[in-house]
């Protein structure tokens, strides 16, 4: 059976900073403690910031639950933002480009002018 998906613009928007990743997540969780994994769609008009992505991935993480989410997208620019938060954080993420797609791991990648962005450590639950 395959996961709910739930479109990222249907739990915070605009998907734009830390404040609304911590939204998103907020409303994604009971999803994930009923369905245990969900495929959250990151394309939409205009693409979710490296801070909403990276604070998804930090409270998930913190959670214990960040491998139950796959991100779904075909944008190359937010895989590029998920490769970078992946490799800085130290994570595994996976991500298909469609529902039908198989799930992928996401390659790290780490350009050095981002390292900055992402150097908040990832909060207590």
């Amino acid at each position: 059976m395959a996961n709910p998906r739930i479109k990222a613009v249907d739990l915070a928007f605009p998907c734009l900073t830390r404040p609304r990743g911590e939204e998103a997540y907020a409303k994604l969780r009971p999803f994930i403690d009923e369905h245990g994994a969900v495929d959250l769609d990151l394309d939409a008009k205009d693409a979710p910031s490296s801070s909403f992505l990276d604070e998804i991935i930090l409270k998930l993480q913190s959670s214990g639950d960040l491998d139950r989410l796959t991100f779904v997208t075909r944008s190359d620019r937010i895989k590029s933002r998920l490769s970078t938060i992946a490799d800085i954080r130290h994570v595994a993420l996976y991500f298909k480009p469609d529902s039908g797609s198989q799930v992928r791991l996401l390659p790290k990648k780490s350009p050095s002018n981002y390292k900055a962005e992402y150097e908040r450590k990832p909060a207590l639950a």
